[in-house]
């Protein structure tokens, strides 16, 4: 049958069934990428229990983060701390601290250039 003649569901189904291996690909390349994330957040997590501010906090790990070759910062308009974490060919994985009822907390929303290389904002908490 002619494309001209098929209706977007069905050239979207052939499209979908003819690019399907991809589509998992990037399922599985999610999943992978989001137990790693899971993993350095609990670590970070980790981290914050023995600090009741961000100060506190900055203080005690900046030298450590520069060590680990991670860009550690203040955001000073949000009043959080920044790791910035580089990977390879440009990616990138952002981990905000935020303080909260005098403790630091790890956010779980993580800035990071996804699977097609586009900057995402991605709560890991939700699987």
């Amino acid at each position: 049958m002619n494309n001209d003649k098929l209706s977007r569901a069905e050239l979207a189904k052939q499209f979908s069934e003819k690019y399907s291996f991809f589509t998992e690909l990037a399922k599985e390349e999610r999943k992978s990428r989001q137990a790693v994330m899971l993993k350095r957040h609990a670590y970070f997590s980790g981290l914050t229990n023995s600090c009741s501010s961000l100060k506190e906090f900055y203080n005690k790990y900046h030298e450590l983060f520069q060590i680990w070759g991670v860009e550690f910062y203040w955001d000073e308009l949000n009043r959080k701390l920044v790791a910035q974490i580089w990977l390879d060919f440009n990616e990138h994985e952002t981990y905000y601290f935020e303080e909260t009822d005098s403790k630091v907390v790890v956010s779980p929303i993580i800035s990071w250039q996804n699977e097609v290389f586009a900057n995402e904002d991605w709560d890991i908490s939700i699987p």
